[in-house]
């Protein structure tokens, strides 16, 4: 058992105030998702003290955000985080601090959890006395397994906690590893377990904390992690995987025998580059599904970063789990290519639709692919737009004064009709709205503007003078 002082050296934690006694637990515990955020509430007359939690679990590196009511008008109340030790007389005592009540006794605090494990929270009213208490849980709860357990058992296991385990494969470490890396291969005291296949450049940086308390980080994912001390074994399971985790413990504080990580298929992953020709400071939007469901916007802005996602620890492998992503329209700029390459780890089962502007990509253990969306500037064909102007009679009006302007850029243009009416406005960008108004000093016009979307060369767009 970790000592008082060691707890509070390892947090940084001030001790201000000792609020009440450490509890006594004893037994081997597993919490279920229902008693995952616990919260106790004491009545003193009519009047109810209680504490919870945000949200019912926490991982670790989480800050916890308590909150309470109940307690006095600016009443002082203390706080207390143990650490619940099942295998020992007594809880752990990690953290104490104090905080003031508002007018309406409500409280409110945070607390960083620094590692996962099982913590009890106590708010003590100082003046009033009440007391109250929430759990937090431990985010994975460690499966007491009898005997000596492997990969290979988890993996044949009815056992719903290890549903998520698909392979033998296992790195075990025997004789109470001490800290150290320890590469993926097979050597000293580690072995490789289940038919795994090395993996030199992956690795387990293993911290011994004492005879039955680890913890560990990995360069690849783990599914669980058995810990073997006596006749029993602790496992934690992953699900998702994980690349780390501190201070794993043995059953019955017992020591450390062997410890074995087992994992699946190295993972995967899919990186969406947009390239943008030329830059630009517009967001192109993205859609993804599959074992991935996310929107997200990218800027192809000359600078590597936001032109980028990275989409890692895959682990769904096949048409079953494959990835599609869709880019939405981005005028003025069109999707021309798509291009998705492998690194080698997988065969190139990708389906790539530029005109519906998709790229289907399907994973295989270890692959790295990358998909290229490059979009360019659509330009537009250069059009015109012509007609007469006329009198009720249909003879021609010269010398009519004619404006075009787009409503997109606000420019606009003046032209003036020739001695048979005509009138004519070139090179005008296409797939723009357009306003065109006539005026005369002679003449009269009840339909003196047309308002049109030029997709095409337009002609016959007369203007016909008012009967005089």
């Amino acid at each position: 058992m970790k000592t008082v002082t060691k707890q509070l050296s390892a947090f940084g934690a001030l001790l201000f105030l000792v609020i009440s006694p450490v509890a006594s637990i004893s037994g081997q515990k597993r919490i279920s998702e229902s008693q995952a955020s616990r919260t106790a509430s004491f009545k003193r007359g009519a009047l109810e003290t209680k504490i919870s939690t945000a949200k019912a679990n926490y991982a670790a590196g989480e800050t916890v955000a308590i909150s309470g009511s109940g307690f006095g008008k600016f009443e002082q109340v203390g706080f207390s985080v143990e650490r619940v030790n099942a295998y020992a007389p007594a809880n752990d005592l990690l953290s104490t601090w104090t905080v003031t009540a508002d007018e309406n006794g409500n409280i409110s605090g945070e607390w960083y959890k620094a590692f996962d494990a099982e913590f009890l929270v106590r708010a003590k009213g100082l003046e009033s006395g009440v007391q109250t208490e929430t759990v937090i849980a431990a985010s994975v709860t460690p499966v007491l397994v009898s005997g000596n357990p492997s990969c290979a058992t988890l993996n044949a296991s009815s056992d719903p906690a290890f549903a998520h385990i698909t392979t033998d494969f296992g790195l075990k470490l025997d004789a109470n590893p001490a800290t150290g890396n320890y590469p993926f291969t097979t050597g000293g005291i580690r072995s490789l377990t289940g038919g795994a296949p090395a993996e030199p450049g992956n690795s387990i940086d293993y911290t011994k904390i004492d005879n039955n308390t680890f913890s560990f980080t990995s360069t690849r994912s783990i599914s669980a992690v058995i810990i073997k001390a006596g006749s029993n074994a602790n496992v934690y399971p992953y699900n998702p995987a994980t690349f780390g985790d501190t201070n794993l413990v043995t059953a019955g504080n017992n020591a450390i025998s062997h410890v074995e990580f087992c994992y699946g298929p190295a993972s995967a992953s899919i990186t969406i580059i947009k390239d943008a020709q030329p830059n630009t400071p517009q967001a192109f939007s993205f859609t993804a599904s599959g074992q991935v469901n996310q929107n997200f916007n990218l800027v192809d802005n000359g600078v590597v970063g936001p032109d980028r996602i990275v989409f890692s620890n895959l682990t769904g492998f096949g048409a079953a789990n494959a990835v599609t992503v869709t880019e939405g329209a981005s005028a003025p700029y069109s999707l021309t290519s798509i291009t998705c390459t492998s690194n080698g780890s997988g065969a190139e089962n990708n389906t790539i639709n530029v005109p519906v502007r998709f790229a289907t990509v399907q994973l295989e253990p270890g692959e790295a692919v990358v998909c290229r969306f490059v979009n360019s500037i659509t330009t537009a064909a250069n059009v015109s737009a012509s007609g007469r102007v006329l009198t009720a009679f249909g003879n021609p009006i010269s010398r009519a004064r004619v404006t075009l302007q787009n409503t997109a850029t606000g420019e606009s243009r003046t032209v003036y009709s020739s001695s048979f009416g005509h009138y004519s406005f070139e090179n005008l960008p296409s797939g723009e709205f357009y306003v065109i108004t006539v005026s005369h000093g002679r003449y009269t016009f009840s339909q003196s503007s047309q308002i049109f979307v030029l997709d095409d060369a337009v002609q016959n767009m007369d203007f016909i003078a008012d009967y005089q």
